[in-house]
């Protein structure tokens, strides 16, 4: 019986270890990126400070996909503090335009977001 453990967590840690590896390849080329939100607007699916463990790269989106995108310069704004990347769920699109909004805001968010302006789809988080 304790041969079939030590088997166990020997292929256990082994995953793991190729996981973390592949996880950590993923980031230093730029297909994955880890970040932080900050705020409220996609309370309760996300509360302020949620660690988005996995953003990947994209150019299919679609409608409730969780995207951060880069936000106008100066348009929004954390108590003083600028906010530079939001992250909100795509609810409809218009022409090349995305319609996003967080899932605690009343209203989608007054801009359109192209594609351009997307970092990425977020797919994970904690």
């Amino acid at each position: 019986m304790q041969k079939h453990i030590k088997d166990f967590l020997k292929h256990f840690i082994f995953f793991f270890s190729l996981l973390y590896i592949l996880l950590c390849v993923l980031i230093i080329i730029g297909f994955v990126d880890i970040r932080t939100a900050i705020g409220h607007s996609m309370y309760p699916t996300m509360s302020n400070e949620t660690t988005i463990l996995l953003c990947i790269k994209s150019t299919n989106y679609k409608i409730g996909d969780i995207i951060i995108y880069k936000a106008p310069k100066g348009r929004f704004y954390v108590g003083n503090r600028p906010i530079i990347n939001i992250a909100h769920r795509i609810v409809g699109k218009k022409g090349e335009c995305y319609i996003t909004k967080g899932d605690n805001n009343k209203y989608t968010d007054p801009i359109c977001v192209k594609v351009d302006d997307i970092i990425c789809k977020v797919v994970a988080w904690i």
